[in-house]
């Protein structure tokens, strides 16, 4: 999996333009990467920017384990909740990338009861 830094300053110009720009770029270099992975394995690359959107590639992945995770639980909703963990997940290691750039402070911990 690939946190995609959309602010950062080589990818402002195209994230700006559209949103999942830097997130498609990290998946095709994902799959450059890779490209020697035995045809037995089926590899999917996983990227998401910082601010939410997800790859192409992502998105597939996450429709295809929801619609399976509906036929095993019988959850319509499988997809909705899949997709708002993963989104938690990045939110919290947002929250923590951005609290480990402050000084410590016991205020910090009261209010973001994080670590």
């Amino acid at each position: 999996m690939l946190h995609v830094l959309t602010l950062w300053a080589a990818a402002t110009s195209s994230t700006s333009r559209r949103p999942g720009a830097a997130a498609a770029k990290a998946e095709a270099k994902k799959f450059a990467t890779y490209n020697a992975i035995p045809s037995q394995y089926t590899f999917c690359p996983f990227a998401v920017e910082t601010l939410g959107p997800f790859g192409d590639y992502s998105l597939k992945l996450i429709k295809d384990l929801g619609s399976r995770l509906q036929a095993s639980s019988g959850d319509r909703r499988s997809t909705s909740f899949l997709t708002q963990r993963i989104s938690l997940a990045f939110q919290r290691g947002n929250a923590v990338s951005i609290l480990a750039t402050t000084p410590t402070s016991a205020v910090f911990h009261e209010i973001f009861n994080l670590c």
